[in-house]
This record gives C-alpha cells, sequence and structure tokens, in this order.
C-alpha cells in the first residue's frame, strides 16, 4: 500500500468544493461540523466522527456550510483492494491514527515514512472492516491466536 496524499482540507463558513475525482481511494475523518457529500449524483449529509471512504475515480464534491476541517488520506495498492465505498462513524479510532500521523510528519523522526505507512495501513483496515458489514466473526479461530487470563 502507498500514501498518495495526505493532508488537513480547513473550510471556511459556506465552503462547496467543485466536483472532482481522484485517482486513488480517498478515506475522510470529518472533524468539527457536518456538512454534505455529493457522490454520483446522490447527496448524503454527514456529521462530525463521521468517515466516509471513496473508491477512485468517483465524481464527488463536499459542502460544509459551517465550516470545520477534514482529514484526508488518499492511498493506492496492496491492502485497498478490499476497501468498499463506505460512510461510517468512527469510535475514535481513525481520528488517532490521523493525529498520530500529522505529529509524525510534522516532526520528521528516524522512520517516520515508515510509522505513517503502518498508520494508513491501519486506517484502510479499519474502513475494511466496517464495508465488511456486522458481522463480528471473521472466520475460523487460529489456535495460535489467543487470550489467556
Amino acid at each position: 500500500m502507498s500514501i498518495a496524499t495526505f493532508f488537513i482540507m480547513t473550510a471556511g463558513e459556506g465552503y462547496a468544493c467543485k466536483l472532482h475525482s481522484h485517482p486513488h481511494w480517498e478515506i475522510v475523518y470529518c472533524e468539527g461540523s457536518g456538512g454534505e457529500i455529493e457522490v454520483g449524483g446522490t447527496t448524503r449529509k454527514y456529521k462530525a466522527g463521521d468517515v466516509l471512504v471513496l473508491p477512485p475515480d468517483i465524481v464527488h464534491k463536499q459542502t460544509c456550510p459551517e465550516g470545520g476541517f477534514h482529514w484526508c488520506l488518499g492511498v493506492s495498492g496492496g491492502e485497498v483492494s478490499g476497501l468498499k465505498e463506505a460512510y461510517f462513524k468512527d469510535n475514535t479510532e481513525i481520528k488517532m491514527l490521523f493525529k498520530r500521523m500529522a505529529q509524525e510528519l510534522k516532526e520528521k523522526r528516524q522512520l517516520y515514512k515508515a510509522f505513517l505507512e503502518s498508520d494508513a495501513g491501519k486506517i484502510v483496515l479499519i474502513s475494511r472492516r466496517y464495508g465488511m458489514g456486522p458481522s463480528q466473526i471473521a472466520g475460523p479461530e487460529d489456535e495460535r491466536l489467543k487470550i489467556y487470563g
């Protein structure tokens, strides 16, 4: 998996971007106020704490009447093959990963790129899990992986 882009989009009050698309998957965490996203001619509302997973080359635009900001991650390659378009409420797990990525990028300590890739990979895996539906059972139990106590 590779990171195509990672940034924070700051939107002023009444923000509306133009229709656009990306050649990679886009995972957006909505921070602050909500808004609306138009994807393929369908408009959907979102709120703070929502995550939007958008496939490559899908035309979309966002509006944020009250302003706010969004964490945006573009990814391609490897693990993204199991991604599906999805909209879900984050339990702060993705938000914390985005914050860690921003800190790594700011500090640029040794191996920061590897940490960025690792956290981006976790965001992709969490998004894939949400795209799989409500089932909590992934498959047969692996005898090597147990919790004792």
